[in-house]
């Protein structure tokens, strides 16, 4: 819980500003401001191929009072954080996947989300 006593969730990646982006999105919309949100790349930020840069706070701006941190494609490169739960969604570079995988990525991206903020919500993470 942060200071003000809402759960807070975190999506970190790297160079995955895309993914990072729809999982944010899509938990603030999910969290209907019950659950704090955030996002951030770890160093370094830079993004290639056709997939539009998108600016992604820095990861050392994640508050300290973290309850979830979901990693997207980073898994063992991505800091230690202090949390009571932490996920590995292994999604893969956006800039290696036809449009087809991408829409599906997209779609499991928002299955995933609604389903980690609700279990947030209820207190059952």
């Amino acid at each position: 819980m942060n200071a003000i006593g809402r759960p807070a969730v975190a999506f970190i990646g790297k160079d995955n500003s895309f993914f990072l982006k729809k999982a944010e999105d899509y938990a603030k919309q999910a969290a209907d401001g019950e659950v704090d949100v955030y996002s951030a790349v770890i160093p370094p930020a830079s993004m290639s191929g056709a997939m539009p840069k998108i600016r992604q706070r820095p990861f050392k701006e994640i508050p300290g009072s973290i309850d979830v941190v979901v990693a997207i494609s980073c898994s063992r490169e991505c800091p230690i954080i202090l949390c009571r739960r932490r996920e590995d969604w292994n999604l893969g570079e956006p800039e290696e996947q036809p449009e087809t995988i991408l829409r599906l990525t997209n779609e499991l991206i928002e299955d995933k989300v609604n389903t980690l903020i609700a279990k947030v919500k209820t207190g059952s993470i």
